[in-house]
C-alpha cells in the first residue's frame, strides 16, 4: 500500500511540473511572438521590385518551401506544446490508473480480512463443537464402559415409528432427536464448507481484478516503451533526413553560384566572340583592300616591264607609243 501511495505521489509531483513548464513555454512563445512583430509601417513597392521579387520567388519556390516548416519557430513552439500536453494526458491517465489500482487492492485487502475473520469465527465454532464432543465422549466413557460406536450410529440411523414418539421419555424419541442433531451436524458441516469455498471464490475474484489491472497497467507500460523506442527511431530518422537536407540546400547553393558564375564567364565570351568577329571582319576588308592594291602593283609591274623591253629593242625612238597612265609617262620620260 505505501508503494502504491508513493508512486500515485510522485506522479501526481511530476504532472504539477509539467503543467508549470507548459505555463512557462506558453509565456516564453508570446513573449517571442510579440518580439517578432513589425514595427515600421510597409512602404509601397513598385513595379520593377515586384518583378524582382516575382523572379526570385520562382527561382527558389521549389527549395525554399521544402525548408520552411524545418526553420519556423513559431510552428516548433507549437509541437512542443503538443507533445507537452500529450505527456500531461499521459500522466493523468496514468494516475487515474494506479488510483483504480490501489482501491481494487483496498478492496482485495478488506476482502482477506473479512475472509480471515470468518475463518476465524468458523474456527472458534469448531473449537467449541469439539470441546463439547470431547466432553460428551467423556461422559459416556464414564456412565457406560460397554458402550459401542457401531450400535450407537445404528440406533441414530435407526428412524422410529411414529406411534413411539408418544412416549415422551422413550429410546425412539431420543434416538429421533440424535438423528435430527447427527442432521444438523452435517449440513452445520456442509455450510462451513460452502463459506469457506465461498470465501475463497472472493478472495481469489478480488486477487483477479487486482492482477488483471495490473496486467493491463503492465501492457500498457510495455506499449509506450516500444512507441518511446519507434520515436526515438523516427527522431533519429528524421534528424538524418535534417542533415541530409541541409546537405543539399548547401549544394544547392553551391551549385547556384556556380551556375551563376558560369553564366557570367559565358556572356564574358560571348562578348569576346563578338569583338573577335568584328576584328576579324576588319581585317578581311584590310586583307582584301592589301590584295588589290598588291594586283595593281604587280600589273603595274608586268607593264613596266614590258615597255622597258620594248624601248630596248627599239633604240633612241622619240616617242612611246604606249599610254599606260602615270607609270608610262614615268618609263618615257625616263627613256627620254
Amino acid at each position: 500500500m505505501l508503494k502504491y501511495h508513493e508512486f500515485y505521489n510522485f506522479l501526481s509531483y511530476a504532472a504539477d511540473i509539467i503543467i508549470a513548464s507548459l505555463a512557462e513555454m506558453e509565456v516564453s512563445h508570446r513573449m517571442e511572438n510579440s518580439q517578432y512583430l513589425p514595427t515600421t509601417v510597409p512602404t509601397m513597392k513598385s513595379d520593377d521590385d515586384f518583378e524582382n521579387q516575382n523572379s526570385n520567388f520562382s527561382t527558389s519556390s521549389s527549395s525554399g518551401s521544402k525548408f520552411s516548416a524545418l526553420t519556423d519557430p513559431n510552428k516548433n513552439g507549437t509541437v512542443l506544446i503538443e507533445q507537452l500536453q500529450k505527456k500531461v494526458e499521459l500522466l493523468d491517465q496514468k494516475l487515474f490508473d494506479i488510483q483504480n489500482l490501489t482501491l481494487l487492492k483496498e478492496e482485495e485487502l478488506n476482502e482477506l480480512r473479512f475472509s480471515h475473520n470468518r475463518r476465524l469465527e468458523r474456527f472458534r465454532a469448531l473449537k467449541e463443537n469439539y470441546n463439547s464432543l470431547k466432553d460428551q465422549l467423556r461422559n459416556i466413557d464414564d456412565t457406560n464402559s460397554e458402550w459401542n460406536l457401531e450400535q450407537a450410529v445404528h440406533h441414530v440411523h435407526k428412524r422410529a415409528r411414529p406411534k413411539d414418539l408418544q412416549q415422551e421419555d422413550s429410546d425412539a424419541v431420543w434416538n429421533e432427536l440424535a438423528y435430527f442433531k447427527l442432521q444438523n451436524k452435517n449440513l452445520m458441516w456442509e455450510r462451513l464448507e460452502m463459506q469457506e469455498e465461498l470465501d475463497r471464490l472472493q478472495v481469489k475474484h478480488s486477487h483477479d481484478t487486482a492482477s488483471l489491472l495490473e496486467m493491463r497497467l503492465t501492457l500498457q507500460h510495455e506499449r509506450e516503451d516500444y512507441e518511446h523506442l519507434l520515436r526515438m527511431k523516427d527522431d533519429g530518422k528524421k534528424t538524418e533526413m535534417e542533415a541530409e537536407l541541409k546537405l543539399l540546400r548547401r549544394e544547392r547553393s553551391a551549385n547556384q553560384a556556380k551556375t551563376e558564375k558560369l553564366e557570367k564567364e559565358l556572356k564574358s565570351f560571348h562578348a569576346v566572340r563578338n569583338s573577335l568577329l568584328a576584328e576579324r571582319r576588319s581585317l578581311k576588308a584590310e586583307f582584301t583592300k592589301l590584295n588589290e592594291i598588291i594586283s595593281k602593283h604587280r600589273i603595274d609591274s608586268v607593264n613596266l616591264r614590258h615597255h622597258i623591253t620594248f624601248s630596248n629593242s627599239s633604240g633612241s625612238g622619240g616617242g612611246c607609243g604606249y599610254t599606260g597612265g602615270g607609270v608610262c609617262n614615268l618609263v618615257c620620260s625616263f627613256g627620254n
